[in-house]
């Protein structure tokens, strides 16, 4: 019907139906009759479904608000990748997402919004501030312990995000082995109850922008690090 609606014939709408059913994995339920207000289906099937019928024919733009909620996480692997496909043939999309991570691997530029307030815009790596080579180290705070990267002992950090008991440090790759060797101390020390270390992220980023006090277009970063950058709207 969604084809028929958007031009296509019955034959074209019914080869583009079969097409989508077997691109997102629900060639199962494609003949299932729905029941009043979505019964008989999953959550997840019924967003595929919805998905299905916004791309059933060519469309310049794709307006989805949280298209992935219910779906489980092979099939929401299928739906971005779908996206991705029609994005590469020309298609415009508008996503609205709380998926930090996703949206990190899915959009080629993105707004962030923090209480209907626009506070930055530009694309992950750009919203990221970092250089590719840029890692996070992540602090878990002992109870009751001052935050031991606001001392001068600490390893030297680009960005520093505090939410509770848990901070998270951008530092370079270069200082990666004196950053380790720093946390490890300091959880002796008993300042911390544990760390990690991993590559940065677009929620790094996130977390920074709506931190408390934050200002529209700053990520909270170092104006004394040249190598930072800081993304306006």
């Amino acid at each position: 019907i969604a084809g028929r609606l958007r031009g296509l014939s019955a034959r074209e709408a019914r080869r583009s139906a079969e097409a989508l059913a077997h691109e997102l994995d629900i060639g199962p339920w494609m003949d299932r009759r729905a029941l009043p207000e979505g019964g008989g289906l999953s959550g997840g099937i019924r967003r595929l479904t919805g998905f299905a019928m916004a791309i059933a024919a060519p469309a310049p733009l794709l307006i989805l608000d949280e298209p992935t909620n219910d779906i489980d996480a092979s099939r929401r692997r299928l739906l971005w990748d779908a996206l991705r496909r029609r994005g590469d043939q020309g298609a415009g999309a508008l996503l609205v997402t709380h998926n930090v991570a996703e949206a990190e691997r899915i959009v080629d530029e993105l707004v962030v919004l923090d209480r209907g307030r626009v506070v930055a815009a530009g694309s992950p790596a750009r919203l990221r501030g970092t250089q590719d080579n840029d890692l996070r180290l992540e602090l878990q705070l002992a109870p009751g312990a001052a935050d031991p990267s606001e001392l001068a002992t600490a390893p030297p950090v680009r960005q520093r995000v505090r939410t509770g008991r848990r901070t998270l440090l951008t530092v370079a790759a270069t200082d990666a082995a004196r950053g380790v060797a720093w946390a490890t101390a300091q959880r002796e020390h008993g300042l911390l109850e544990g760390f990690t270390l991993a590559p940065a992220t677009l929620e790094d980023a996130y977390l920074a922008l709506t931190a408390p006090g934050a200002a529209p277009g700053s990520a909270e970063l170092d104006p004394a690090d040249p190598h930072q950058e800081t993304a306006h709207v």
